[in-house]
């Protein structure tokens, strides 16, 4: 019997970004040389226990140039 993957995850390789490690805020120009580098089929952008702005036009921009198939954001508390 062949086994299938239940969700397109079986198919992929999660990669994640972080933050600096000296302003600990989220390294867009890292982010950046990442998604160059391997070129995702899906970026995905939020937080739940990050204190700070998302800079939503510069993962934007990111996702623009590295031409993922989806690009995903999700609610978060900012501003609150």
């Amino acid at each position: 019997m062949e086994m299938r993957p239940r969700s397109p995850a079986g198919f992929s390789k999660a990669s994640h970004y972080g933050v600096h490690s000296e302003t600990e805020r989220l390294d867009y120009d890292a982010i950046r040389d990442m998604a160059r580098k391997i070129r995702p089929g899906m970026i995905v952008a939020g937080a739940s226990s990050y204190p700070r702005l998302i800079d939503y036009q510069a993962l934007r921009s990111i996702a623009d140039e590295s031409r993922p198939i989806s690009w995903w954001t999700w609610p978060t508390s900012q501003g609150s």
